[in-house]
């Protein structure tokens, strides 16, 4: 198959300074244009509350996040890395309203940016070209619960839907559900994340509320408990983010900051400060985070009226990488 590459990794930026300028865990506040209230306020509520991821597209320089504040419309919004700013885009009539969680997952080679909505029973698919939606399979009742985590697995070639009912894999080139394992001892029942690590090839998810349970689903499919974070995981308790170029998982509370490495599973505590303050809301609570491969930094995001304000972290030295390559159109062929 014919492969072409989009777009380029040395293009200049002042994301892509910053990042060059960060050294090993190193956390500066990035100065962008459109975050602030008037992006991120609904009513008497913001689109930061109760999620913690934001996804990256490599390809467009994008990234990406879909929430809503308390029974608040749903809204998308973007930041630009190109402009350095922030906007909203469009949603379908049919998105409802709630919060989002860590229902986000990306697949930057099949340009798919995918969102569950609180409830839902299918994946809201974007296409990243051409900025239409479309609606996945619906996945069977009793298989699901209103809150989980998402995470696209290259190597799974699906879309992994974790929560504390099953671990479930959507496989868009077939429209299809599938179950993973039934085996969720220890997670909570509210709140799941699910984050994936390109580098180790492997999706950890799991806790909830009340839980620090760690699972481990490999690139064959094989599911592992592991050792218990010494911190709660899930929404509104900690966020987990793969670091770009260690592979290793950080996870960001309150006030402490732990690297888990997949492989060995080996937790450990990092003396590095936490630089976003109470803000409106304590700590991880009105956050997000994302890696960004580009350039191999961590970005977070911090809701605080028209003081919100954005950082970037560099966990470990090292360059990003250039953008995917994916299958030419089919008269390239």
């Amino acid at each position: 198959i014919a492969l072409c590459a989009l777009g380029t990794s040395a293009q200049s930026s002042e994301l892509g300074d910053l990042a060059a300028a960060l050294q090993p865990g190193e956390w500066q506040e990035f100065p962008t244009s459109g975050f602030n209230s008037a992006l991120l306020t609904q009513g008497s509520h913001h689109a930061l509350q109760y999620q913690e991821s934001m996804k990256w597209d490599p390809v467009d320089r994008k990234m990406h996040f879909v929430g809503s504040g308390h029974l608040e419309p749903y809204i998308h919004v973007v930041y630009d890395e190109s402009t350095n700013s922030w906007g909203r885009r469009g949603l379908p009539s049919y998105f409802g309203d709630s919060h989002g969680y860590d229902h986000m997952a990306i697949d930057p080679v099949g340009r798919r940016f995918y969102f569950r909505q609180f409830n839902g029973d299918k994946l809201e698919v974007l296409n990243l070209d051409s900025g239409q939606w479309s609606r996945s399979a619906t996945i069977a009742a009793g298989q699901w619960l209103v809150a989980g985590g998402l995470a696209w697995s290259p190597e799974l070639e699906g879309v992994v839907f974790a929560d504390s009912v099953q671990i479930s894999l959507y496989k868009p080139a077939e429209n299809r559900w599938s179950t993973i394992t039934t085996n969720t001892a220890g997670l909570g029942e509210y709140h799941n994340f699910a984050e994936y690590s390109p580098v180790h090839q492997v999706t950890i998810y799991g806790g909830g509320n009340g839980s620090n349970t760690v699972y481990r689903i490999d690139a064959n499919g094989n599911v592992d408990r592991m050792s218990d974070s010494p911190v709660g995981l899930g929404i509104h308790q900690s966020m987990v983010v793969a670091d770009p170029i260690s592979g290793n998982f950080l996870v960001f509370t309150d006030n402490s900051f732990y690297e888990y490495d997949p492989i060995a599973d080996r937790w450990s505590r990092q003396s590095v400060s936490i630089p976003f303050g109470p803000g409106v809301d304590p700590g991880v609570i009105g956050a997000s985070a994302a890696p960004i491969s580009t350039h191999g930094v961590i970005m977070i995001v911090k809701y605080d009226g028209n003081d919100s304000r954005v950082y970037l972290y560099r966990h470990q030295a090292g360059v990003g990488e250039p953008p995917p390559s994916r299958p030419l159109p089919p008269e390239f062929n």
